[in-house]
């Protein structure tokens, strides 16, 4: 306590706490309660006279008594090592009622989560040790730390954390690969729950191979295998990462034999291939497991060039006969045999090394003499051809061959057609028509004496690499056609080739879309607009397209280095022009046709030449048509080609002023004529078939 005596005798007054002496005016009390208590010091002085008398004086005094911290630290420790830089497990006992806590530490850079929870975590800017305190205090407010205890230190060790990382979830292609762990500190393992399938050559090497004796990819009920990878440092400081691993089918390397006849071409890996060889090609599959394939190709020859003859030289048998065939020069080990219409017609002859005969029992028909060698390889050595003589009266007698060498067409697949010029020459008429027969040979009968020219049309055009339509012997156009002057009593025998098309196909494409203008200068798309193309080295229609809703075309395989001319009509503007171009490879021609009025044109002003195309002016009827469809022209002779709506052709004809085409073997709907002339001069309309 601390009050001051005046000279006279004074005392404390009982207050319920103890005075170790109540009569010292500076003596120690002690109380059982917190909180303020007033004490009370009296002081008193008798009169010497009178002791009856006395004056007496009191002064009051309050004071705090406030409970003292004791702070705790609580973390075990045993555990004062943290991996990494943050320890999570800082704890202190909770404070009495009035008393707060902190936790505390010297060094700069130190961050608790927050420090007045009993319970906290703490990161450090480095590894190493850091004393932590807990510090408590209370008292009055305007004395912070009035009352103050501390506890710690508290050391915690921070160590540096190992970072495992197993390298990803991967495929190995087989039972064996190798695992790609990046190792950071400490002491790595690698472990998994799938010890009956799988071993590890080295469990601490991070780039172990690893072995598995099942087939992750063909085994449904165990599609992948974790592993895991753990690292530890020191002290209890690990981690660990898991990954998936497939052991996958993998793809085995291996090579094939094949073998192909000169001439053909072998198609492997997107490539083709007409030589004798190795190749080499690298696959993957799905798992992403390559493999090398090898091609091991050989190019067989063909069976050797013979002469064949046929008795009579001529072909002409007399009434009653038949002819024959002859190897003049067979080979050994190659065998011949002999065809009519595709089908065989003998039985296979072995070669003796010398002349051959192949039978004398041949009637009228053309015949293929075929030939194969000890690789299989087949050749056809030539053709025969033989025709009974009939006297009193006239005939022409056609045989129609195509490729090299020449080969005859199987039944029904050309149409030959029998023209005749008139007594002054002027006009050529459309007189018969007849489809190839069985024995390869087309006969026109009871012909009155005249000029007379054949016409032969391939009846499905995609099945051939040749020209489509040729006349007597081998003329592109009927300009350059042999005439053939029937005589009493004449039978003639024509033969008609149809010869190779140097590049039927190509790797060029043309698309664009054909539309009206507007007043925006854009274009409106028009369908069921038809454009035509035209091979102009050859004069030949090689592709009709026709616009869909979106106005668009395409034309693809268009030859390479060719030229080519597209055009559009609609069956009302009678007025073209063209989009010229000399084609070469791989390339893609976008060319738009803009209608404007009563014009067609591409859209290339400025870049090509305008060609402009002059019209055949033409009508066909009836349509719709069942059987004939007659054509009315302004020419005296032009190319017929009908294509169905999807551009494909279905016939080609030769067409005059006034003639008739036989339409009964096309299906029914909409197909497109197009009538076509040498000096270039186009017709299109369309028609239906009932």
């Amino acid at each position: 306590m601390g009050a001051i005596s005046g000279g006279f005798p004074g005392a404390w007054l009982p207050n319920g706490t103890s005075y170790e002496d109540h009569t010292d005016p500076t003596t120690q009390v002690c109380t059982s309660y917190y909180g303020t208590i007033v004490y009370t010091w009296k002081a008193s002085n008798t009169a010497i006279t009178n002791n009856s008398f006395t004056c007496v004086a009191t002064d009051d005094v309050s004071i705090t008594f406030w409970k003292k911290p004791t702070p705790n630290i609580l973390t075990d420790p045993a555990d004062s090592i943290a991996c990494g830089l943050t320890y999570y497990n800082l704890m202190a006992e909770e404070p009495n009622e009035e008393i707060t806590g902190y936790w505390y530490c010297s060094t700069t850079g130190v961050v608790f989560e927050n420090s007045n929870y009993t319970e906290t975590s703490v990161t450090v800017p480095h590894y190493g040790y850091y004393d932590f305190y807990w510090i408590e205090e209370t008292g009055p407010e305007l004395s912070p730390g009035f009352c103050t205890d501390t506890a710690g230190p508290y050391t915690v060790h921070f160590m540096e954390a190992p970072l495992a990382n197993a390298g990803g979830d991967t495929y190995f292609c087989g039972l064996t690969g190798q695992l790609n762990a990046i190792p950071s500190i400490g002491i790595g393992t690698w472990s998994t729950s799938s010890t009956e399938y799988i071993n590890f050559e080295d469990t601490n090497d991070p780039n172990t191979t690893i072995t598995s004796t099942i087939i992750n990819t063909e085994n449904s009920d165990q599609p992948y295998f974790e592993v895991i990878w753990t690292e530890n440092y020191t002290n209890g400081c690990t981690d660990a990462d898991t990954i998936k691993v497939v052991f996958a089918t993998a793809s085995n390397s291996y090579s094939e034999q094949h073998s192909i006849c000169e001439g053909e071409i072998y198609s492997w890996n997107e490539q083709d291939y007409t030589e004798t060889g190795t190749y080499t090609a690298e696959f993957t599959n799905v798992y992403g497991c390559d493999s090398i394939i090898t091609l091991n190709l050989t190019v067989n020859p063909l069976p050797e060039q013979v002469v064949v003859s046929q008795n009579p030289e001529n072909g002409i048998l007399p009434e009653g006969t038949s002819g024959g065939i002859t190897i003049e020069n067979s080979i050994a080990g190659t065998y011949y045999w002999v065809t009519m219409g595709g089908e065989i017609f003998t039985e296979e002859f072995a070669g003796t090394g010398s002349e051959l005969s192949l039978g004398n029992n041949f009637t009228d028909g053309s015949y293929d003499i075929r030939s194969r060698n000890q690789f299989d390889c087949s050749l056809v050595q030539g053709i025969a051809n033989f025709v009974t003589e009939v006297s009193g009266t006239n005939k022409i007698v056609a045989n129609v061959s195509f490729g090299t060498p020449a080969s005859n067409f199987p039944a029904n697949h050309v149409n030959v057609k029998l023209y005749k010029a008139t007594t002054n020459n002027e006009t050529i008429v459309l007189v018969a028509e007849q489809l190839l027969s069985s024995n390869g040979q087309v006969e026109f009968t009871n012909l009155e004496t005249g000029d007379y020219y054949l016409g032969s049309f391939i009846q499905y055009p995609d099945d051939y690499d040749v020209i489509e339509h040729i006349y007597y012997q081998t003329a592109v156009v009927h300009e350059d056609a042999i005439s053939i002057p029937i005589a009493e009593e004449t039978l003639f025998i024509a033969n008609l080739h149809h010869v190779l098309i140097a590049e039927s196909q190509g790797s060029n494409e043309m698309q664009g879309i054909v539309g009206a203008t507007t007043n925006q200068k854009s274009l409106n798309p028009l369908k069921d607009m038809v454009v035509v193309l035209r091979n102009t080295d050859i004069n030949e229609i090689i592709g009709v397209n026709v616009t869909n809703d979106n106005g668009q075309y395409h034309f693809t395989n268009i030859t390479d280095n060719a030229n080519i001319q597209a055009f559009v009509t609609s069956f009302e503007h009678q007025d073209w022009i063209a989009f010229e171009k000399e084609t070469g490879v791989d390339q893609t021609y976008n060319i738009n046709f803009i209608v404007d009025g009563t014009s067609i044109y591409p859209q290339v002003s400025g870049v090509f030449e305008d060609i402009q195309i002059q019209n055949i002016e033409f009508r066909v009827f009836p349509n719709p048509a069942k059987e004939v469809l007659y054509i009315n022209c302004n020419v005296e002779n032009a190319i017929v080609q009908i294509f169905d709506i999807n551009g494909k052709l279905v016939q080609t004809d030769l067409t005059f002023s006034n003639s008739e085409i036989n339409i009964s073997d096309l299906v029914s709907g909409t197909y497109l004529i197009i009538l076509s002339t040498d000096n270039g001069k186009t017709g299109i309309q369309k028609f239906v078939k009932q």
